[in-house]
């Protein structure tokens, strides 16, 4: 198991999205970024990854996709806006299946791509893979969750 990470590249760029989201929020037809902009990104560190580790991408044959809102909608091709103003309405709650040839990241293009699902407009996927990997609400005793994100996410579970 291993990782790669650009996280100067990517706060600074969440960061100005989620900014971008709320200055347009109140405006109609506007564009934030094109989905490209996050599949090419994530193509090129699945590339670094793949040649880190001598793996070749055409032996990816699943991927799984967690994020805030702002960037789950974005890497959907769905528009964030709605996330920018109460009631921080979803394109959709539920999770999402997608070919990778549809979304052209550099892996196996018969791959299947999961992408979970938000909790809500302001509770991203990342944070409902936390819940589903830790089962806190399956242990004896109190836990907690922090999401130290946008709007630091809090999730207590009763012992």
């Amino acid at each position: 198991m291993d990782d790669v990470a650009d996280f100067e590249k990517r706060i600074s760029s969440s960061m100005d999205r989620i900014l971008k989201v709320l200055e347009k929020s109140d405006k109609k037809n506007t564009s934030i970024y094109d989905q490209s902009d996050e599949v090419s990104h994530l193509e090129k560190m699945i590339s670094k990854a793949c040649k880190k580790n001598q793996i070749d991408p055409n032996h990816i044959l699943e991927a799984t996709v967690v994020g805030n809102p702002v960037m789950h909608h974005l890497f959907l091709g769905f528009d964030p806006v709605p996330l920018g103003v109460a009631p921080f309405k979803l394109k959709t709650s539920d999770s999402v299946t997608e070919s990778s040839k549809n979304l052209q990241l550099g892996i196996n293009e018969n791959a299947s791509v999961y992408v979970l699902p938000c909790l809500a407009g302001h509770v991203g996927a990342d944070a409902a893979a936390v819940i589903l990997t830790e089962k806190p609400y399956q242990q004896d005793a109190y836990s907690l969750i922090v999401d130290v994100g946008t709007n630091c996410l809090l999730y207590t579970s009763p012992s």
